[in-house]
């Protein structure tokens, strides 16, 4: 009997596939705003294990920024004082200011152009705080800052934009079937199957990449499990992985609300006026 083989599935976290679609995130609202990162501040809220990775990916394939903020909300000194250490060994060269909180945000991660959080901490970004021209990729859950606040603010204002931080665009449409239980008959009756879709409504070329991480692991050499603490070149590979299979940004987006052409348009226009105000 002991000499059986027992066939158990794989197990592993997805954090380097989820760091490298963060970092997909960030190249499609750098793309779409028409900025260039290494003429910003950055600023990272929250740097446990996906925080810290996400990081280390984003200095290794993309322009180093002209500064980086970083809280660390539960950590202590000691370790934030490792990570300025990591990231002068990056090569990074920028100013560099960190903090460490657990209530509410140092008023210095607000001078950030581009905030990126992976926090577990619910609206700890207060949108009346964000300056005119900032960028967010949430990679939070709860999310960390309040909707509805911020698709407002879009709307309105036109000085903001926001993404998750969870989502891929694949090269081909995904094809979904949905099983319900017979006890949810009488709940179609009530809601029609249109109105089932815009419940369920994504968009068909997207998925999430924690979803894809467990399809991805162990389909490559370089794409293997990550249990507790993961390197720099693990993240790396996922990254270069994903890249090599065509995968892009997704739409700019948060929970089944996507940002609209009309409000990106309206962003740039005015970000590239602060620029020329700037220079001026």
């Amino acid at each position: 009997e002991n000499d059986e083989e027992v066939n158990l599935p794989i197990i592993t976290t997805g954090n380097a596939t989820r760091c490298a679609t963060i970092i997909k995130s960030i190249e499609g609202i750098l793309a779409r705003s028409g900025r260039d990162i290494s003429k910003l501040r950055v600023s990272f809220i929250g740097l446990g294990s996906i925080g810290k990775g996400t990081l280390d990916l984003m200095l290794d394939v993309l322009p180093h920024p002209r500064g980086i903020i970083m809280l660390d909300i539960y950590r202590q000194e000691g370790r934030l004082e490792e990570l300025q250490d990591r990231l002068l060994a990056s090569g990074f060269v920028g100013e560099i200011d960190i903090f460490s909180s657990r209530g509410e945000l140092p008023d210095e991660i607000y001078e950030s152009e581009l905030i990126i959080a992976v926090s577990n901490v619910p609206n700890i970004i207060d949108i009346e705080k964000v300056r005119s021209g900032t960028m967010i990729v949430d990679y939070s859950f709860p999310g960390s800052f309040s909707l509805i606040d911020a698709a407002r603010r879009t709307e309105q204002e036109g000085d903001l934009i926001f993404t998750s931080g969870g989502q891929l665009r694949l090269e081909q449409e995904i094809e979904e079937i949905i099983y319900l239980p017979r006890a949810a008959e009488e709940m179609l009756e009530i809601i029609n199957p249109e109105k089932m879709q815009s419940i369920i409504m994504r968009d068909s070329r997207e998925m999430t990449g924690c979803i894809l991480a467990s399809i991805f692991t162990e389909m490559d050499s370089g794409v293997g499990v990550t249990l507790g603490e993961f390197t720099g070149t693990e993240a790396l590979s996922h990254y270069a992985f994903i890249n090599d299979l065509g995968l892009g940004s997704a739409r700019l987006q948060m929970q089944s609300y996507f940002i609209t052409d009309e409000a990106i348009q309206r962003f740039r226009g005015q970000s590239s006026s602060e620029s020329t105000n700037i220079k001026g």
